[in-house]
């Protein structure tokens, strides 16, 4: 399986998709909280036990943020995230 990133720690344009303060404080925990659960930044990705905390972290964390901003604004924020990503292309 190949690790993905987290939708909380993709780039968006929190203005445009109305993303209150508060809740880019908790996208930015998430965030933070995500890092913490891989063991940091500095880590071999060649390490397995890495690759398995990344995509634990990373379920976790979609999990975690869509249970905080409900589905319909996940969904806004995952299709912001594609467009983001085709833009910079």
């Amino acid at each position: 399986m190949t690790p993905t990133w987290p939708l909380a720690l993709k780039a968006v344009d929190f203005e445009t998709l109305g993303v209150p303060a508060p809740m880019q404080a908790a996208i930015q925990k998430l965030q933070d909280q995500f890092v913490k659960e891989v063991g940091g930044l500095n880590q071999n990705p060649a390490d397995a036990a890495y690759g398995q905390r990344w995509l634990n972290a990373t379920q976790r964390a979609d999990d975690l943020l869509r249970a905080q901003i409900g589905w319909e604004a996940f969904n806004a924020y995952s299709l912001a995230t594609m467009h983001a990503s085709g833009a910079a292309k």
